[in-house]
């Protein structure tokens, strides 16, 4: 199972990356939302994605809160 879900978080983060490399934000915003969903080992970057997309889109203070989670969940983690 964490396998499959692994799988589809990579194809939302890769179709996310393609969006915002299009230049369309919104889309990427929506794709990595939904590859942060499926809790892969490679979520963390998958929300530094999303605060990416979301700064893109002039939510500073959003992308900010994202990118400060993201350290909040590196200061926890082990061996880090």
């Amino acid at each position: 199972m964490l396998r499959n879900t692994s799988h589809k978080a990579l194809a939302l983060w890769r179709l996310g990356r393609l969006a915002r490399g299009r230049g369309n934000a919104t889309l990427a915003e929506e794709y990595f939302r939904e590859a942060v969903k499926h809790k892969s080992e490679e979520v963390l970057r998958h929300r530094r994605d999303l605060g990416s997309a979301i700064f893109l889109q002039g939510r500073v203070e959003e992308a900010e809160q994202e990118w400060r989670q993201i350290l909040e969940q590196l200061k926890w983690a082990p061996g880090l």
